[in-house]
């Protein structure tokens, strides 16, 4: 289904609707686990919404790469497309899009083993949720879930604690400039 829409709007020379079908089919590979063919067709897709002008487009397209190069293991490339991304949803203000950025931070500071760090982001997200009346997509709860698991692991209960509501007090835009730092 999804390589006949990236073939029909080949063929109709859509290129916004070109760059919407590869995102869409980049994301159904990324359900499947084709990590590699996602990053390709979310690559292009970021092209293709780039060469348009959609600028929501090209942001949610760098959030997809740099979780897909996050997975592939390539970390310093995933944590630059986040952070662009970030900042660009960041601008555009749309936070339900920015809560799936620091979710992809927060899974990186996991892997680096700053528990901290992670979660204090996983704090930030449950803030920017409840104020926007929105809830993790199932793949993203599954994501926060083992990041929040392992975290309390390592940090143990009261440091856990103190993380977390270090990351709940921060403001939408506290929480963004602090997930760009260092």
């Amino acid at each position: 289904l999804y390589e006949r829409a990236v073939a029909a709007a080949r063929e109709q020379g859509s290129s916004s609707v070109l760059a919407s079908s590869l995102f869409n089919f980049g994301d159904f590979e990324y359900g499947n686990g084709n990590l590699t063919r996602a990053l390709e067709l979310s690559l292009e897709a970021l092209d293709g919404f780039a060469r348009v002008g959609d600028a929501q487009g090209e942001a949610h397209s760098m959030l997809a790469v740099g979780r897909l190069c996050l997975h592939l293991n390539r970390m310093e490339e995933g944590l630059a497309y986040s952070r662009e991304g970030l900042k660009r949803v960041h601008a555009l203000d749309i936070p339900g899009l920015a809560v799936v950025a620091l979710l992809t931070l927060a899974e990186a500071a996991r892997l680096d083993g700053d528990h901290t760090r992670a979660t204090q982001l996983l704090g930030a997200i449950q803030r920017i949720l409840e104020e926007i009346g929105e809830v993790l997509e199932l793949s993203d709860a599954s994501v926060f879930r083992t990041v929040e698991a392992e975290s309390r692991r390592v940090l143990g209960d009261t440091r856990f604690a103190s993380a977390w509501t270090g990351g709940t007090q921060m403001m939408h835009g506290e929480a963004v400039e602090y997930a760009l730092g260092p």
